[in-house]
């Protein structure tokens, strides 16, 4: 596997809609918002909706500027 810093992952998902980068900017970031959701006192399930939709948001808004 390839090493990618976070800003080349940024950049590429900005550009490019290659799954390879989604799966290293989910694997990044996925953890650390379910994490933190199940902390604020969500379920499991709830947990994983809320951190697979801030993902979906983000890369919509990264995309938009």
């Amino acid at each position: 596997m390839e090493w990618k810093t976070t800003t080349q992952i940024l950049e590429n998902l900005k550009h490019s809609n290659d799954t390879t980068d989604w799966s290293y900017f989910q694997d990044y970031f996925y953890p650390v918002i379910f994490r933190f959701a199940q902390k604020m006192g969500l379920s499991c399930a709830d947990a994983e909706d809320a951190a697979q939709e801030t993902l979906i948001n983000f890369l919509k808004s990264l995309r938009q500027d």
